[in-house]
């Protein structure tokens, strides 16, 4: 008997040998990720938290992964669908000492719907107090909103003590709601729509990382790459084949844990579209570089005349955060394509939760510091205290004012 929202130990003994996915080498085609669409209004899937090994000339490591993958399967949805995922944790059981502040119990697991505007609760986007430990399944359902805004998600391990160490390696798949019909101009509904999901391994990291939590999992074995290797679609440097002259909507999502991509695209024309889900008011906003910190997505409209085209991160993002410097992939454009130019276009409506709020009046105001008094990861001077510690408190449809130092 299945009971939504109930962790129930009945996907068999935890623990599985390793899946083997194959690394293509650099400069190989762009692949295509499976696509799980919803039907009928409901997307109903199965997600498997499992080892892999990950072979090729660049690496040879072993990691966890979705579904035997890295990125897993791209999940697609409308607005007003159900998502229902059934999430089974096919790890051994969990090893290291617990250290409530640092990397711990690395096979522990759940997940987050990063983005999707759902509720925080059980059986939903409940990342405090749900955990699934290996051999346990958890019976996830989002239901979204009849307007919520399209755009391009991405669902994550989010367990606190493992996120480094699964999301950082491997754990991540696409999440988009997809435009309903008649929501974008024809010129844009009519482009090819390609996903980009841009992973980094953090050799480092990683390795520190399973050192302090005990983690007999990861294991890296060859490594060809410098201090951060990043994947695109699970391929190092890959090349996208394009039409020259056309224009192509690249849905750019930053899987990655650690440094930001301060995304060139050489002699591309670039027009952004969308940040973290979100379309902007003034397309055709054209840009001459992206920046997509860790956790963060843009939806951009490329074209590229004929030949081959290099799409570099630079240093120096607009933040002053680090980013990563090197080539993450490479365009194609061959043949002879439309030549139009874009049009302006804007959302006609957006949802109530994406009001323009700036001249309204809060109805209370508080600050946070970060980072203060000798800890980097301090809020208010604190630490992480449990699911039920609560700095702040604010009434459910307050407008409220937050001022972060």
């Amino acid at each position: 008997r299945l009971v939504v929202g109930a962790v129930v130990a009945a996907v068999g003994v935890a623990g599985v040998a390793p899946e083997v996915q194959r690394v293509p080498e650099r400069a190989s085609p762009l692949p295509q990720l499976p696509l799980l669409r919803a039907v009928g209004g409901e997307l109903s899937t199965s997600l498997q938290l499992r080892p892999v090994r990950l072979e090729g000339p660049v690496l040879s490591m072993t990691t966890r992964a979705l579904n035997g993958s890295v990125p897993g399967p791209a999940l697609a949805i409308y607005p007003g669908s159900r998502l229902r995922v059934r999430f089974e944790n096919l790890l051994e059981t969990p090893s290291g000492p617990h250290l409530r502040n640092n990397y711990h119990y690395p096979n522990r697991s759940n997940l987050h719907t990063h983005g999707l505007h759902v509720a925080p609760q059980k059986p939903g986007d409940d990342v405090l107090t749900t955990v699934v430990d290996p051999g346990q399944m958890w019976q996830y359902e989002y239901r979204l909103i009849p307007d919520h805004s399209p755009g391009t998600y991405w669902i994550h391990a989010h367990a606190h003590g493992s996120a480094v160490l699964q999301t950082g390696a491997g754990v991540a798949l696409p999440l988009l709601v997809l435009d309903p019909p008649g929501f974008l101009s024809p010129q844009l509904a009519a482009m090819q729509d390609t996903v980009l999901m841009l992973q980094a391994l953090p050799k480092a990291n990683l390795e520190a990382a399973a050192k302090t939590a005990g983690d007999r999992l990861l294991k890296i074995d060859h490594w060809n790459a410098g201090p951060e290797l990043w994947l695109v679609n699970g391929a190092p440097e890959p090349v996208l084949e394009t039409k020259a002259g056309e224009w192509r909507r690249l849905r750019l999502i930053g899987a990655g844990v650690g440094s930001w991509l301060n995304l060139h695209f050489g002699a591309c024309d670039v027009a952004l579209l969308a940040k973290d889900g979100v379309y902007i008011q003034d397309f055709p906003r054209f840009v001459p570089r992206v920046a997509v910190p860790p956790g963060g997505r843009a939806d951009v409209v490329v074209r590229c005349a004929v030949g081959r085209h290099r799409v570099e991160s630079l240093e120096g993002a607009a933040t002053g955060a680090k980013a990563f410097k090197g080539l993450v992939l490479e365009i194609s454009a061959a043949g002879a394509g439309g030549g139009e130019e874009l049009r302006p276009w804007a959302p006609a409506t957006r949802p109530r939760y994406l009001q323009d709020l700036r001249a309204a009046q809060p109805d209370c105001a508080c600050s946070t510091s970060m980072g203060l008094g000798g800890n980097t990861r301090w809020m208010e001077g604190h630490l992480w205290e449990g699911a039920e510690r609560y700095l702040h408190r604010s009434p459910q449809d307050a407008v409220v004012e937050r001022r972060l130092s």
